[in-house]
């Protein structure tokens, strides 16, 4: 790749293709929906990948998001974020143009939902099994229940089953913790899976988090999954330990533009409007991306890590040896504390792959 100007994302098409097919595979072994959330890389571009692959469903977070893959030829679309009835005219558009799959985790909403839908849709309940963020808790089987009888009601829609998002998983850091949300997540989601079959409603069961998804053994008893990081992982993927450095298949290259000899530091233009401010703790230090070698794309040691960001500008830690070798006008690439992010910062569309 040429010296860059300006901070440009970089993606590594191969490991790309290994991660998608991973799972893809897994899913396969036990007949599981392999429907991917599109936010992470929100991309036309790097959705074709995914189609290359045989993948026709897809998770997005907005409406903003489904209509942008829908005009990009997608027809199977979930929006994973519960309705909401003020952009139910948008909504209502998407029904009657795609196959539209929706989540509700409110008796209001639903009844809303009952009274105005005109077109087919399909509608998952929103439980919460344990990241307490959206849906209806778990336990909570009454509630459940006068959910699912009311949207039963609805000419025009399908109940699908119960869905949820084990975010909690985010803050595992080991792979035992990982497979203990797993595993608490499906006891608890077949719990109610029983419980509806018992009333007579549908009772398939969607999962959407990029770490269990990752490191769980088998994907038995689950009729669809939605990760969405898997795609390129992270920093923070591979500290919770959901993926190994190899997986990473994001970097932003950004080019160096003055040295600091008095502590050893690399000014880059890369700063928290291309990289967020997310952060993680890495070695005794908060850290906000770490650098990596360009042809390998492995971490060079010591760490190179970016220890500061301000809007435009990041600082990045080097050792003496390091420090003499980088020259200003190089181009630096940083592996991100969380993909997502960086992605939406770049619109999803201004990236740029690796040869293959």
């Amino acid at each position: 790749m040429m010296p860059v100007v300006q901070p440009t994302v970089v993606l590594n098409r191969q490991r790309i293709i290994q991660n998608i097919s991973r799972i893809q595979f897994k899913a396969q072994q036990t007949g599981t929906r392999f429907r991917p959330h599109f936010k992470t890389h929100h991309s036309a571009q790097v959705a074709e990948i995914f189609r290359e692959l045989g993948i026709a469903h897809i998770t997005v977070s907005s409406v903003d998001m489904a209509i942008y893959f829908a005009d990009h030829g997608w027809t199977d679309i979930c929006i994973a974020f519960p309705v909401n009835y003020l952009d139910w005219d948008r909504i209502s558009a998407l029904s009657k143009a795609i196959t539209l799959h929706v989540i509700v985790d409110s008796i209001e909403v639903a009844e809303f939902i009952v009274r105005h839908a005109q077109h087919p849709l399909h509608i998952w309940i929103d439980c919460d099994t344990g990241y307490h963020r959206t849906g209806i808790p778990w336990e909570h089987l009454d509630d459940i229940g006068q959910m699912a009888e009311t949207l039963s009601g609805g000419l025009h829609i399908r109940l699908e089953g119960i869905i949820t998002h084990a975010g909690e998983s985010y803050s595992c850091r080991s792979l035992a913790e990982i497979l203990d949300v797993f595993n608490y997540t499906l006891h608890r989601m077949q719990h109610v899976q029983r419980h509806l079959a018992s009333l007579g409603y549908p009772h398939a069961i969607s999962l959407g988090d990029t770490p269990t998804v990752s490191r769980c053994t088998s994907l038995a008893g689950i009729d669809e999954v939605r990760p969405g990081n898997l795609v390129f992982y992270d920093l923070t993927q591979l500290t919770i330990g959901s993926c190994t450095a190899q997986d990473i298949a994001i970097a932003v290259a950004c080019p160096v533009v003055s040295k600091y000899t008095h502590r050893h530091e690399l000014l880059v233009h890369g700063g928290g409007v291309h990289l967020s401010k997310d952060r993680i703790e890495s070695n005794g230090r908060t850290i906000f991306g770490r650098v990596i070698d360009p042809i390998s794309w492995d971490f060079e040691e010591p760490y190179m890590d970016i220890v500061r960001l301000c809007q435009e500008h990041g600082m990045i830690k080097v050792s003496p040896e390091q420090f003499e070798r980088i020259s200003i006008g190089d181009t630096i690439y940083i592996a991100p504390v969380h993909s997502c992010m960086v992605m939406d910062l770049f619109f999803g569309e201004m990236v740029c792959f690796t040869p293959t």
